[in-house]
């Protein structure tokens, strides 16, 4: 087997081919792309055309497997802290974790969904825009729906009914 470095130049399905600057610039076969799940627990995190990779190649340079992508000199990271999980997409958006602080951060450029049988937020959440719930939601004293049957029965002290209900 030889270790052998690339780009990639096309890809179809979870296969890809490399071409070889090192080798005239020729293409391998199809080859499959390492992954770390493939069976019960699944993962797809798709690989750019000319992306950097290694490749491990039989003695004929046609058989193999796709290592990876690498950085190089002229592809370097976007973060470059060896403490820290990055992922940065094409459109900006990114997701960051620092275990030195414990802290996680998303910026998210376009919409951010969450569907969950329940979803449970603990310690201090600000929020800064709109949230939209399909279901009820609730603190630790009571739900939106009490506040809402509450201020929609009240009458003012001085007779006066509430003219707009809350819904």
């Amino acid at each position: 087997m030889q270790l052998r470095f690339g780009n990639i130049c096309n890809i179809e399905g979870f296969r890809a081919r490399v071409e070889l600057p090192d080798e005239d610039y020729a293409k391998t076969d199809w080859l499959p792309i390492l992954v770390s799940n493939s069976l019960s627990n699944q993962e797809n995190n798709p690989i750019d055309i000319q992306t950097p990779v290694a490749v491990l190649l039989d003695e004929s340079g046609q058989d193999g497997v796709i290592l990876g992508a690498i950085y190089t000199d002229s592809n370097p990271p976007a973060v470059v802290d060896s403490t820290k999980k990055y992922y940065h997409f094409k459109d900006g958006s990114h997701f960051e974790f620092d275990p030195n602080t414990s802290k996680f951060t998303a910026d998210i450029k376009g919409e951010a969904s969450i569907k969950a049988v329940k979803t449970t937020f603990e310690g201090d959440v600000d929020v800064i825009g709109n949230i939209t719930a399909t279901k009820e939601v609730s603190d630790k004293k009571g739900s939106m729906q009490a506040v809402r049957d509450t201020y929609n029965g009240h009458t003012n002290p001085d007779g006066g009914v509430v003219k707009e209900k809350m819904e």
